[in-house]
């Protein structure tokens, strides 16, 4: 019987990120919204959704006011996540967050991360 690595690493418990998708809404709020100057008619989300060789899924959202989370996952984080150990989340992150040293930690860049931490 032959076991290939991908079997080998299953039995341990290894469940790579197999995909990556994001979308990005917009929902009409019921009422318009003053906040400061400004006024707000509509929230705007990213929704993200992980899913690993196993088939197990994770799904998250980001508040992103409209600006380029979706874009962000996709150009930045998702090329980083595919292959990467779900079980692992904490070292996942770190990966990230030394990939992309100089906006780690705030920004949009921590916005998108959070959404995939999963």
């Amino acid at each position: 019987m032959v076991i290939d690595a991908t079997e080998r690493l299953a039995s341990v418990g290894y469940d790579p990120i197999q995909e990556v998708t994001c979308f990005s809404c917009s929902v009409p709020l019921p009422t318009p919204l003053l906040v400061g100057h400004a006024t707000v008619t509509r929230r705007h989300y990213d929704l993200v959704r992980l899913r690993t060789a196993s088939g197990l899924e994770g799904v998250a959202y980001a508040f992103g006011r409209g600006l380029p989370i979706t874009r962000i996952v996709e150009d930045a984080l998702t090329p980083l996540l595919i292959g990467a150990d779900s079980s692992l989340p904490e070292l996942i992150r770190r990966h990230l967050s030394a990939s992309h040293w100089p906006y780690a930690e705030r920004g949009l860049f921590s916005v998108a991360a959070s959404a995939v931490d999963l």
